[in-house]
């Protein structure tokens, strides 16, 4: 087989990975945003199935001077942000109360990212900074469909609060005969706001 057949059967794989999340969740990315996941997935497929990527993640995110990061340290930043947030159990990286961070720190890089750039590429990161919190519910189906690890009761009822994953509902709703009650403050915000 040659190394492009496999570079596409595996682009083919994570785009129907990725559009399977979609229609759980009911969303509707647009190509662009759609392509970006696909291909951030493809670049972390490796670390996420042999969990060697935490610490790489950890390492980069523990650093104290961002600002001087270049466009693709920043996007880094933003990406394993979003990756913690959509597949790590949240008792593995941080407590609840923390988890917070993990979601404004990867929308301020996508932020950063979106006003140092123009056109596509700042309607891309413009997108993946408002639209974070979904794109964890979306990559949290991902990890549910792809057997990647399932949250504790407790994980999905403290991680469906923070960002309001259906994913997380669904397993709460599983464990109880009772409506949950969803927190009054988890709207999408852009830093800028």
């Amino acid at each position: 087989m040659k190394v492009s057949d496999f570079n596409m059967k595996t682009v083919e794989r994570w785009t129907d990975t990725i559009r399977e999340a979609q229609d759980v969740n009911r969303d509707n990315l647009d190509e662009t945003t759609e392509s970006y996941l696909v291909f951030m997935m493809m670049r972390f497929d490796h670390l996420l199935r042999d969990g060697c990527w935490l610490r790489e993640a950890a390492a980069r995110l523990a650093s104290p001077d961002q600002a001087g990061y270049s466009g693709t340290q920043m996007r880094d930043v933003g990406d394993y942000c979003l990756l913690i947030c959509s597949f790590v159990p949240v008792t593995e990286y941080v407590q609840v109360s923390k988890a917070h961070d993990y979601v404004e720190l990867g929308r301020g890089a996508y932020w950063q990212l979106a006003t140092s750039n123009t056109g596509p590429v700042k309607k891309l990161f413009t997108g993946l900074c408002d639209n974070f919190c979904q794109h964890v519910r979306l990559l949290q189906t991902v990890q549910a469909n792809e057997g990647l690890g399932r949250l504790s009761p407790l994980e999905s009822h403290a991680w469906w609060q923070k960002t309001g994953s259906s994913q997380a509902y669904q397993q709460v709703r599983a464990y109880t005969t009772g409506e949950p009650i969803f927190p009054p403050d988890h709207q999408n915000k852009s830093p800028h706001h």
